[in-house]
């Protein structure tokens, strides 16, 4: 393990707990701003590949996909949250 992969995942982190715990008034857009941060961090770790080396591959990207699968994932993790989460 190198220092690099030691010192960027601390720094994101600790920009992270200050926006989430720190001083600074909260507004709607910080979990985009804390997923930035996230995807940055990634970006410089992996050296231009934040998303293949995360497993992120477009292997089965096509219409079928798009408008049938994944609107039914989306659906059954909306039920899952408001049956198994929420109460």
């Amino acid at each position: 393990m190198t220092l690099r992969q030691i010192v960027i995942p601390l720094v994101a982190l600790a920009i992270i707990c200050f926006m989430y715990f720190g001083p600074i008034t909260r507004t709607p857009f910080e979990n985009i701003i804390i997923s930035i941060i996230i995807i940055i961090a990634n970006y410089i770790e992996y050296k231009g590949k934040p998303f293949s080396a995360l497993g992120f591959k477009r292997v089965k990207f096509n219409a079928k996909s798009l408008l049938m699968h994944d609107p039914l994932v989306a659906l059954g993790l909306f039920i899952f949250y408001v049956f198994a989460k929420v109460p």
